[in-house]
């Protein structure tokens, strides 16, 4: 697990500093745009189909480390990927980050996307983690509004909850509080997001 969490702490790092596809695709009726206020994360998703093949992905946009990494992350997996292998992506990912999926079981549909299992137990990073793939969705479903984390707010107060529940807390603030932590996972997202956006928004960013 040591081993896990220190190549998840270099990858993350890596594509915060150069994010790959990090572009507008011109000529695309497939996009959307994500927000997530809690950290300030704001991203869009372009998606270039060929017939039900994702041809092309790419995002842009300004966020922590976490939520830039998994964007980078998520448009390299899903090129080539069917419609169908896309969603299946995105439901696999989404149960590693909440916890309902170990990365043993989700190894052979993400890949190295299984990096982010640590996410899971610090609930206030699944958005940060996910908000990409949620634009994502919006865009192949050429949704019309942008996609905001607090739409899925529910599944992640329940999680919050499952999650005081097992380490004993009593509230959801309390976990919440976690981000305080000197776990690489604070870290990383507060630094480079001041990093990313200077001084002007570091106490938006500092609540990721």
């Amino acid at each position: 697990m040591a081993d896990l969490n220190e190549l998840y702490q270099s990858v993350i790092l890596d594509h915060n500093r150069s994010p790959r596809n990090f572009r507008e695709i011109d000529d695309t009726p497939h996009h959307a745009e994500g927000h997530n206020p809690l950290c300030g994360d704001n991203l869009k998703v372009w998606v270039e189909l060929d017939g039900e093949v994702i041809a092309d992905a790419s995002f842009i946009g300004n966020g922590c480390a976490i939520s830039k990494a998994s964007a980078s992350l998520m448009t390299q997996a899903v090129k080539g990927k069917s419609l169908a292998q896309a969603k299946e992506l995105f439901a696999t990912f989404q149960k590693l980050v909440t916890g309902r999926a170990t990365p043993q079981e989700s190894k052979e549909i993400l890949g190295k996307l299984i990096l982010f299992a640590g996410v899971s137990e610090f609930p206030v990073r699944v958005k940060c983690a996910s908000l990409s793939w949620h634009t994502l969705n919006a865009a192949l479903d050429d949704a019309s509004e942008a996609v905001t984390t607090e739409q899925v707010n529910n599944e992640y107060r329940t999680f919050c909850w499952q999650v005081s529940a097992t380490q004993g807390l009593r509230t959801t603030h309390n976990i919440l509080t976690s981000r305080r932590s000197n776990h690489v996972r604070s870290s990383t997202c507060a630094t480079h997001a001041r990093r990313d956006h200077g001084d002007g928004n570091r106490r938006t960013h500092d609540r990721c």
